[in-house]
């Protein structure tokens, strides 16, 4: 799924929970809403793995000094930023605001140039 499409389909399922649907169910007809929770549980579970894993630092910048400690940074800051706007159970952000949110964060030997 690209970025687009997943960041499309997370802002509609914000405004548009499933709870909201299913006093339509019977409007949308069966197969449809169906379709409707399959697609749900799989934004899920790929918002799931996008807090879980973060991306690999393919090149670092040339004012890191520490190599090995601007990664155990960014695997800390990607699972306490990230990982914490996707799936805080009080109030999870949307992918697109989670991103704004986490490029703003400051850690640890992490130079801001690594983030980008």
């Amino acid at each position: 799924m690209s970025t687009r499409s997943f960041l499309l389909l997370s802002s509609y399922w914000q405004k548009h929970p499933l709870l909201k649907l299913h006093t339509h169910q019977e409007l949308m007809g069966h197969e449809v809403f169906l379709n409707i929770v399959y697609v749900q549980a799989a934004l899920d579970n790929h918002c799931r793995i996008i807090a879980a894993e973060e991306p690999k630092i393919l090149m670092h910048s040339s004012d890191c000094q520490d190599l090995m400690g601007c990664s155990e940074d960014w695997h800390a800051i990607w699972w306490n930023g990230m990982g914490w706007f996707l799936l805080n159970g009080r109030n999870p952000q949307p992918y697109g605001d989670a991103l704004k949110r986490f490029k703003e964060l400051l850690f640890g030997r992490l130079v801001r140039v690594a983030k980008n």
